[in-house]
C-alpha cells in the first residue's frame, strides 16, 4: 500500500511547489494576488491537459475552477510554504 502511493504523492508535492510556490509566488510579485490565483488556476488546467481522464473542455473548465480552490488555500494559509495546498490536493487525488 505505501508504495502503491508514493507517485501519487510526489506527483502532488512537484505540482505544488511548481504552481503554487513558484509560479503563483512570482505572479502575486508581479500581477498582484487575484490575477495571480487565476492566472496560477487556468496554467494548472492546461497543464493536466491530456492527462488519462481530462481531455475535453468540462474536464479542463474543472481542473481550472480546482486549481484556484489550490491557489485560495496556499493564499488564505498566510504562509509561503505549499502545505496547505499539498493536504488538500493529497486528499482529492486519494
Amino acid at each position: 500500500f505505501p508504495l502503491s502511493i508514493a507517485p501519487l504523492l510526489m506527483t502532488t508535492f512537484f505540482e505544488e511547489f511548481l504552481f503554487r510556490g513558484f509560479m503563483q509566488n512570482r505572479l502575486e510579485k508581479n500581477f498582484g494576488c487575484i490575477i495571480a490565483i487565476f492566472l496560477s488556476g487556468f496554467i494548472f488546467s492546461i497543464y493536466h491537459l491530456g492527462y488519462p481522464g481530462f481531455r475535453n473542455l468540462s474536464d479542463i473548465i474543472l481542473l481550472f475552477f480546482v486549481g484556484i480552490m489550490f491557489a485560495i488555500s496556499f493564499k488564505l494559509s498566510n504562509t509561503f510554504t505549499v502545505a496547505s495546498s499539498i493536504s488538500l490536493a493529497v486528499f482529492l487525488n486519494v
